[in-house]
Order: C-alpha cells, then structure tokens, then sequence
C-alpha cells in the first residue's frame, strides 16, 4: 500500500488527475484503516490509550467510504455521465460524514455510529458497482480491472461486516476478508489507473499533435496572405 501511494503521487503530480489524487487519499485511508483494526496505531501512536485511540477505528473507516466515494465519482465522471448516480453519491458522503462526526461523540452517538457506517460503507460500495454498470449501459468505457476491484471489495467488505454484526463466526475468515479483499482491489485498481495514465497521455499527446497541425495551417495561411499583399 506505502509503494501504490508513493507510486500514484509521481503520477498526479505528472498529470494534476484529480481521480489519483482521490486514490491516493483512499489507499492512505484503508492503510490507516488496516493498521488500526491491526491494533499497530493503538500500540505505537496511542499507546496511552485515551479519547482518540477509542474513536480512531470508525473515523478511519467513514473516511475510507468518503474517499472511494469520491475517486469512483471522479474516476466514471458521473456528474457528465450519471447526474441521478451523482446525486447519490453525493448523498451519501453527506450521510457518512453525519456518522464520522457522530463516531467522535461517546455514547449512544457512537454506538449509532457503529452499524451506521458498517451499514452506508457496504451501499456505498454497492452504489458504486450500480455506477458502473449504469456508465456502461450509456456507452462510457469502463476499465474490467475497475469493475473486478470493486468486486473484489464487496466480497470482503459483506464478510467482514457479517462478523462485525456477529452474522458470521468464523474469526480467521472474517476478521481477514477484508484485508483480502482491499489488497486484492488495490492491485486490480493500480491496473486500472496505470491504464488511465496511459490514456490521459495519449490524450495530451493527441491534443499537441492537433494544436502543432492548427499552428502549421495558420502560418500557412500567414504566409499566403504575405504573398498575395
């Protein structure tokens, strides 16, 4: 996960894409996610224990949902492709950012918080797969590596919130599905943005080719008029 971002920040600052940005802050997310239902940032960084070390785990997680939400938004440009999915989305975000905050709060806000996000973490991803048949059904290509992430994730998000809810009782299965499935999307997903990389050069390469030709018409064009003056 440390080499994807390290990897991905190379090509944003290349590209200025706001859609690796936007997965750069989700693989950031779901590692401090990772680490923290590891119990390595209760260890190392709160290892005093205390208000934040007792709140780290859902914040981390509301974030991760908020920033995959964000990159497949970006990623499919639903606001041109999708206005109802965007709507969605946008929806959402809002939804989980009211849980993230809640989370921070002990009490009952906190216990709310818990099935909440586990609940909107789970639509979100589903909504996110609707998306992306929906594009597709408009004619949008979209990467097979990118729609195999996501469903890599949602079989390891189902079988991690099932053990969550106590739905499921087989630990090794559950409390490492989600690990699983995150690495296994990260890669299908690092496939896919290598290939948008790809593309977006073309593009830009295109693009020049097409403004080199315009330049080279005009000056002609110049100098035809000097020599009719």
């Amino acid at each position: 996960l440390i080499l994807v971002i390290i990897l991905y920040f190379f090509f944003y600052k290349l590209l200025l894409n706001r859609s690796f940005l936007y997965y750069i802050l989700y693989v950031i997310s779901i590692l401090t996610l990772q680490l923290s239902l590891d119990g390595y940032v209760f260890k190392y960084v709160f290892s005093r224990g205390g208000y934040l070390a007792n709140h780290c785990v859902l914040f981390t997680a509301s974030l991760t949902v908020i920033f995959l939400i964000l990159y497949a938004k970006t990623y499919l440009n639903t606001k041109k492709n999708s206005r109802l999915i965007n709507k969605l989305f946008n929806f959402s975000m809002w939804v989980m950012v009211v849980f993230m905050l809640a989370s921070l709060i002990p009490g009952v806000p906190y216990q709310l918080a818990f099935p909440g996000i586990n609940g909107l973490g789970l639509l979100g991803v589903i909504l996110i797969l609707i998306a992306i048949f929906s594009v597709r059904k408009n004619g949008i290509k979209v990467s097979i590596y990118f729609t195999g992430a996501f469903i890599f994730l949602i079989i390891g998000a189902i079988l991690f919130i099932l053990g969550n809810v106590n739905l499921l009782v087989n630990d090794a299965l559950t409390s490492n599905a989600l690990k699983t499935g995150s690495v296994m999307e990260v890669i299908a997903l690092s496939i896919s943005m290598a290939y948008k990389y790809k593309e977006l050069q073309q593009e830009t390469e295109l693009a020049q080719a097409g403004a080199l030709i315009s330049l080279e018409q005009r000056n002609k064009l110049i100098d035809n008029q000097k020599k009719e003056l």
